[in-house]
């Protein structure tokens, strides 16, 4: 606001306070009359006037003058043509105005690579370091995958080099975290996942056999069956876990004589496998067995038995489990409460 309309404002605001106090001090009739007298065309007398009231009039009729003559001023200052801006130097071209500049939308920011953006970067490079590292390897494939599955080109390059590699734990834990984060059977991971079948590390076959249970059963079924001749019962017992997962009637033949194999976890896995095809025979043998295992002193063979009964998911487990709900060893009876509760799910 320009100072004399601001002056102005502040006039007619003190004038409106004089009037009220005018009007404040004024002895006004106490009730209007019905029609005009004819008196009131005469002066009224008054014998002793009120000096507030003769100090207030006087300052009005000063104040009104004043904003007359400012009125009066600030009509002229409108009329005037605007004032040359001489002393703010030389104008710039509209142009150049930064407002009026357009803005792109395909420019790169001005800081091409953020805190955040950089910090994930460092913390990438640095599990692509530690994969080589025996100690670290675990929790750099880890990161590494869950990277490699949203899309990070320099993750997976990473993770693949390994699987080409000769690092018997690196390939072991990237196998396991391609599984753990779903893309195990991405066309190029299952490719080189694969071809590390027959390798000689028993550790890596294991893996292997676990994560071709991602891929169809058409497709990993077969290989699973031929890794049923694997002279480790580890990797035997992951490829059965694997072919129980996937249902896949193509190896019932080969589960049978393995049911009776001398390692008893690729016997109760074989069994199991069956179980899952529809046939109960054997794996109903195995409960009597680890249901009297659940008498155990041993809290950790305790555990491990309803652990195998929990897998049977068969409702004759179900007089085994019930007491260890309430068992001293909190893990065992922790499983043996999710053990009931997938029986009830069952029935349902």
């Amino acid at each position: 606001m320009k100072p004399q309309v601001f002056l102005v404002a502040a006039v007619a605001a003190l004038i409106a306070g004089a009037a009220g106090m005018f009007v404040a001090h004024h002895h006004w009739p106490a009730e209007a009359p019905p029609v005009p007298r004819p008196q009131l065309a005469q002066t009224p007398v008054e014998a002793e006037p009120d000096p507030e009231v003769a100090r207030l009039r006087a300052q009005v009729n000063q104040l009104q003058g004043e904003n007359r003559d400012l009125r009066a001023e600030n009509g002229t200052l409108r009329n005037l043509p605007p004032k040359p801006a001489t002393d703010s130097g030389p104008t710039k071209p509209a142009v150049e105005t930064p407002a009026t500049k357009p803005v792109t939308q395909d420019k790169p920011p001005v800081e091409t690579e953020p805190g955040a953006e950089a910090a994930a970067k460092a913390l990438r490079d640095q599990a692509i370091n530690d994969l080589q590292d025996s100690n670290k390897s675990g929790d750099a494939a880890q990161l590494l995958a869950a990277l490699a599955a949203k899309g990070d080109a320099e993750a997976g390059k990473a993770l693949m080099a390994i699987l080409k590699g000769e690092n018997e734990d690196a390939k072991e834990n990237v196998i396991e975290a391609l599984d753990d984060n779903g893309i195990a059977n991405r066309d190029d991971f299952a490719a080189a996942i694969q071809s590390l079948m027959t390798d000689p590390s028993a550790k890596v076959r294991g893996e292997v056999a676990q994560a071709l249970s991602t891929l169809p059963a058409e497709v990993s079924g077969p290989l699973l069956v031929t890794m049923l001749q694997d002279t480790d019962p580890r990797v035997i017992r992951k490829a059965l876990d694997s072919l129980g997962d996937l249902k896949y009637e193509g190896a019932r033949a080969d589960l049978l004589p393995l049911t009776r194999h001398a390692d008893e976890g690729v016997a109760f896995e074989a069994s199991l496998a069956l179980h899952r095809l529809g046939d109960s025979s054997a794996i109903e043998a195995y409960v009597p067995v680890y249901g009297a295992r659940t008498r155990s002193a041993d809290s950790r063979q305790r555990l491990e038995a309803v652990k195998g009964l929990r897998r049977i998911k068969l409702e004759s487990t179900r007089g085994y489990l019930e007491p260890l709900q309430e068992d001293p060893d909190k893990d065992v009876a922790k499983e043996a409460r999710k053990a009931i509760k997938d029986l009830d799910s069952k029935k349902k």
